[in-house]
């Protein structure tokens, strides 16, 4: 049996290698040049280390990345700090650390290449090219490929979706994010996520793994009719603003802007055609979990399909995965949509009481160990790929 997996990046390379380590044959293609180079996604919370580790991916990433100890909010004129993130998990890491997803993707892909895999760049699944008892396609609109199964793992615009039919409702949100990979020198805490929350502005500041400890992801928003500003004096300005004469931007890495989307599949199968990652769920980047919900799909899906490729069980266990998977990503979009709309709210009355009383009574609840457990704990559960993950079958 063979799976066509369109899209190497986090949540097709995870699908490539569980389907390798497990003995099932995969091509792998994806339309871009290369591998990117900009950090994107930069949150990697404590499951997707697991899977990295399952799949013999993990190296030394553990030792390479940037905890997240603390979080720091400063709403209404004052200073808000929780420590302690790193004692709510058994062996006492923490539960979320920073990045670059071009760091995740290379140990990937590295491994994609020890179980005989590689990724076939410049090649785009474009149509489908006629009916078959597996899934028959077009790539690059000319030659014609035929697999056992297709896996869509190629983001929010797939193509795969889009051939194979499959809705993808949901809605825009309203305000358009900016975000700024810079240098910054600055006297910050490097194990802290700090967010600053005013009436005009919202914009929170992640630590960066980096040669000189000195590299920070921006990330705010403006309304989606305002003219853009130049990113990287829109964050300087605010910086010099907040903490005056003691920052200085030194360097600039990268700078985006995008809308943000939450929309799930109407199902994340049709025939021998299945979706993950962003093909089947976007949402709002808040709470660093888009990446992490695709690779833990991606472990989901490989398990059970090398399960019944090998023939050690039916390929009615195949329609588990969506009942696994497409529950905790309506929670996540429902979720992080409705956060992302109190954080960037401009109307004073939200705002007023988001600052003045959500934040200090959050804090305040959050003190207790307990309470930050569970609120951890229910992210974790969206990020769990198996119940109880069958084991590599070589």
């Amino acid at each position: 049996m063979t799976v066509l997996i369109a899209g190497a990046g986090p949540t097709g390379l995870t699908a490539a290698c569980g389907l390798l380590q497990r003995g099932v044959d995969v091509r792998i293609v994806d339309e871009a040049d290369g591998p990117a180079t900009t950090s994107r996604a930069i949150g990697v919370w404590s499951p997707t280390l697991g899977v990295l580790q399952r799949l013999g991916a993990l190296g030394d990433l553990s030792d390479r990345i940037l905890p997240v100890r603390r979080a720091v909010y400063r709403a209404g004129g004052k200073v808000h700090e929780l420590d302690g993130l790193d004692e709510l998990l058994p062996d006492g890491q923490p539960p979320i650390a920073m990045v670059s997803q071009v760091e995740l993707e290379h140990r990937l892909r590295e491994r994609l290449s020890q179980l005989g895999g590689a990724v076939e760049w410049s090649t785009a699944v474009t149509g489908r090219a006629g009916d078959t008892d597996g899934v028959a396609v077009q790539l690059n609109s000319s030659q014609s490929y035929e697999a056992d199964w297709l896996i869509g793992c190629d983001g929010a615009h797939s193509q795969v979706r889009k051939i194979a039919g499959i809705p993808f409702s949901g809605s825009a949100v309203a305000e358009r994010l900016l975000l700024a990979d810079l240098h910054l020198d600055l006297p910050a805490d490097r194990e802290a996520v700090h967010v600053w929350l005013s009436r005009t502005a919202t914009v929170a500041m992640f630590p960066l793994p980096g040669a000189n400890d000195d590299l920070w992801r921006l990330v705010t928003e403006v309304p989606h009719d305002a003219e853009p500003p130049d990113i990287a004096e829109h964050f300087r300005h605010f910086l010099h603003t907040q903490a005056g004469d003691d920052v200085r931007l030194t360097g600039i890495d990268w700078t985006s802007r995008f809308v943000i989307n939450q929309r799930v599949a109407r199902t994340y199968r049709s025939g021998r055609i299945l979706l993950a990652g962003d093909a089947a769920h976007v949402h709002s980047p808040l709470g660093g979990q888009g990446m992490n919900m695709g690779i833990a799909d991606a472990e989901n899906l490989a398990a059970k399909l090398a399960l019944v490729a090998t023939g050690h069980a039916p390929e009615s266990l195949v329609d588990s995965y969506e009942r696994e998977r497409r529950p905790p990503a309506r929670r996540v979009v429902a979720a992080t949509g409705l956060a992302t709309r109190v954080a960037f709210s401009r109307n004073p009355i939200v705002t007023w009481t988001r600052d003045n009383i959500a934040i200090p009574v959050g804090f305040t609840v959050a003190r207790r160990r307990f309470v930050r457990r569970w609120a951890v704990q229910a992210v974790i559960r969206t990020q769990t790929a198996l119940r109880s993950a069958p084991s590599p079958m070589s």
